[in-house]
């Protein structure tokens, strides 16, 4: 019997702490088939998060097995490696009922097949649930400790362009002015105010000024960053930080003002 692996991490925490792919998962679910007598037709190996978002190999993997009749066994570490959310539980139900693929969860001694009936069916039906409560207590926990950070003045995401994430001595986070980066923001927000050049006029002085191929779009973020005078955006609500800041008030409601055509632009 031909069967498919599944191996997946969604952190980084997660294959340094007791679920690596290479270490852990692959080799264990390796020996698990080979014990079985089941050979092995394709290694799908990933790490994303299945939470909120349409995982590319996960509905590759399930293309794969029903494109493929003689692959009859579907190999996980764990229930929660490939059912963490109800989408993917309902697609793996279809495929042990529709088309007869037996589901081995290594690590909770546990298979499901097309037969399988009473508490093994309930069984899977609590891991289920159990791993998409584990997800929202992640969400919750990420959304507190985010608007703690932001109450703080602090940035909970990546800086953007001109300014740069770091870690201190002391393990405590920052974010810095990296000098270069930041007087090309203010040379682009001059241009954009003072010189009243447009998004595609600022990208051709960036190449023909710094060298520095950037396209509209990024330019237009940049314009856009509150961040650069003293606010972060968070949850779509503005909130003050605590960071050196690159340009004035003024300037970025200037700057808004042009973007939005409030104000009529004249050519300096």
């Amino acid at each position: 019997m031909k069967a498919v692996i599944l191996a997946r991490v969604s952190t980084k925490r997660q294959e340094e702490e007791g679920l690596s792919l290479e270490e852990i998962q692959l080799p264990q679910m390796r020996t698990y088939a080979e014990d079985k007598g089941f050979e092995i037709d394709k290694e799908f190996t990933f790490s994303e998060s299945a939470d909120r978002k349409i995982r590319k190999k996960f509905d590759e993997m399930v293309a794969y097995v029903k494109s493929n009749k003689d692959v009859k066994a579907l190999i996980a570490y764990r229930v929660d490696r490939i059912t963490r959310n109800y989408r993917d539980h309902v697609e793996m139900d279809n495929l042990r009922l529709e088309s007869d693929v037996e589901l081995h969860f290594v690590n909770d001694r546990l298979v499901i097949s097309k037969d399988t009936v009473g508490a093994d069916i309930t069984t899977w039906d609590v891991m289920v649930f159990l791993a998409k409560q584990k997800i929202n207590r992640m969400k919750e926990d990420g959304r507190n400790s985010g608007m703690a950070k932001v109450l703080n003045g602090e940035l909970p995401y990546k800086a953007p362009y001109g300014l740069k994430n770091i870690t201190l001595p002391n393990k405590k986070k920052d974010v810095v002015v990296v000098p270069f980066e930041a007087g090309v923001v203010k040379e682009m927000f001059d241009w954009y105010t003072t010189a009243r050049l447009s998004m595609s006029q600022i990208k051709i002085r960036l190449k023909t000024d710094y060298e520095i191929d950037m396209n509209v779009s990024t330019i237009a973020n940049i314009i856009e960053q509150p961040i650069y005078y003293g606010e972060m955006v968070y949850n779509d609500e503005l909130y003050p930080h605590k960071y050196e800041t690159l340009i004035t008030k003024d300037t970025y409601d200037l700057a808004q003002d042009i973007k939005s055509g409030r104000t009529k632009t004249t050519v300096k």
